[in-house]
């Protein structure tokens, strides 16, 4: 049944354990060939030591996949039309309960199962991840778990008339093409390969933890061009290095037994097709203008003349000088291009590409009264309903603005004068565009505010 790993029993010793397997007796060519290949060290394995835990978790959580796998919704295994489904003396799974997948149910023997993925091919690089059970109320000694799983990508997608094979094979489908993430369970080796798609293991990596009993693991396999990485619970426990084949049309799981009776089931299946790094943290609030500004505005670049432009031109940004974009994908700042500015000679567009939010956090008076000015104004041509935007003061909306400018041929700006209050030493102003999201619309200019009253100690 299990195959054994690299430094485990020999091949003679296999051959007597596979004997007690039922299923798949049709690979024990190939499955000796297998162990010959870990025993000898035949193939490309380059395996990476296990270092501290801590460290290679870090490591796990520093990858740019853990954001992306973290930002894709779980795969949902009710939606029949999204997955393909095989199976080898398995009637009725797998099949979806609840949350979780069962590939092959506790009471079966010499049984397999699998699912893919209907319609969607896979380029690399992408990555998967998944978290398995393994469950046997005997106890889950070393021959009574079950074989074990497979996650199998390959350039051939499968069709209802291939075999899985049961037993040691695991459900995985050989088609020369592509890889083979394997979790070996059966006997006392137990651990994980990696194949080629003839079944040739590239590396392997004992780890008895892969028997998981009555908890679920997590597995995660990152396939780049130029290698495989592959991750149980955090820990990185093979890093395979080699040319990695482009595209493939097959991606699924199986998973299989021999005599053993035991749950082979998974749950929150993600895919994932591009590395992402999370968002900065927002940097620190923006140093305030000192007591003796000019004319007493204590926001910075409330005019947005900061970065100076050209007239005629416009510059989409990441960030503004004084300003924090909290929504959108940039700031659009503008001279001369739409229309003029209500002070100086540029403005600012909310939805440049799409609804754009900025703030700016001042220091304040506890219970000072402060008087917040903004100017606003549609874009020339455009619809009011592209055209909306929220005042916030502390995150409690102050006021909502809305005009049409498809009579304009410039802009017609309109000054909107709040009056606010402190609670403490730090206050939020913020501007967020609500119009509908189609690149065009809602512009501000000219936004100030000064204080007008009171304050309990002095302004930090």
């Amino acid at each position: 049944m299990g195959c054994p790993l690299a430094g485990g029993v020999g091949t003679r010793d296999y051959a007597m354990h596979r004997k007690r397997s039922h299923g798949g007796l049709h690979l024990l060519g190939t499955a000796a060939a297998l162990v010959a290949a870990l025993v000898t060290g035949e193939g490309r394995a380059q395996e990476q030591e296990l270092r501290p835990r801590q460290e290679r978790e870090q490591e796990w959580q520093q990858s740019p996949w853990s954001y992306a796998l973290s930002e894709s919704p779980p795969l949902r295994f009710n939606e029949s039309s999204r997955f393909n489904v095989l199976a080898t003396r398995n009637p009725g799974y797998p099949r979806a309960e609840g949350e979780r997948m069962v590939l092959v149910p506790e009471n079966r023997s010499g049984a397999a199962g699998a699912i893919f993925l209907n319609n969607q091919p896979v380029q690399a690089p992408f990555a998967v991840q998944f978290d398995f059970n393994t469950y046997n109320r005997k106890g889950g000694g070393p021959w009574d778990t079950g074989d074990g799983l497979v996650l199998m990508f390959g350039r051939r997608p499968l069709s209802r008339r291939d075999v899985l094979p049961t037993g040691s094979g695991r459900a995985f489908v050989t088609d020369g093409s592509g890889y083979g993430v394997h979790v070996a369970l059966y006997g006392e080796e137990r651990g994980l390969i990696l194949t080629d798609g003839t079944g040739r293991a590239l590396a392997t990596r004992r780890n008895p933890a892969v028997y998981t009993h009555d908890r679920w693991a997590t597995l995660r396999v990152e396939v780049e061009r130029d290698g495989i990485r592959v991750y149980l619970d955090g820990a990185l426990q093979i890093d395979w290095r080699g040319q990695v084949n482009s595209s493939f049309t097959g991606l699924g799981i199986g998973a299989a037994t021999g005599d053993a009776n035991a749950l082979h089931a998974i749950r929150d299946l993600r895919l994932a097709l591009q590395p992402r790094s999370p968002p900065r943290p927002p940097g620190p609030p923006p140093p305030l203008p000192p007591d003796s500004s000019p004319d007493g505005n204590l926001l910075i670049n409330g005019d947005f003349e900061q970065p100076a432009l050209r007239r005629g031109s416009f510059q989409s940004m990441g960030e503004l000088p004084g300003w924090r974009r909290a929504a959108g994908r940039t700031i659009e700042l503008q001279n001369n291009v739409a229309g003029s500015a209500a002070q100086g000679a540029q403005l600012v567009e909310l939805d440049g590409q799409d609804n754009t939010t900025l703030l700016q956090d001042v220091s304040t008076r506890p219970g000072a009264e402060y008087e917040l000015r903004l100017a606003f104004s549609a874009r020339p041509g455009t619809d009011a309903r592209d055209n909306g935007l929220e005042v916030l003061w502390n995150g409690e909306v102050l006021t909502r603005l809305e005009a049409s400018g498809q009579k304009l041929s410039d802009t017609a700006w309109t000054y909107v004068v709040l009056r606010v209050r402190a609670d403490g030493p730090s206050s939020r102003v913020e501007l967020r565009d609500v119009g509908r999201s189609t690149g065009s619309g809602t512009y501000v200019d000219d936004v100030s505010l000064r204080q007008v009253s009171g304050g309990r100690g002095p302004r930090r």
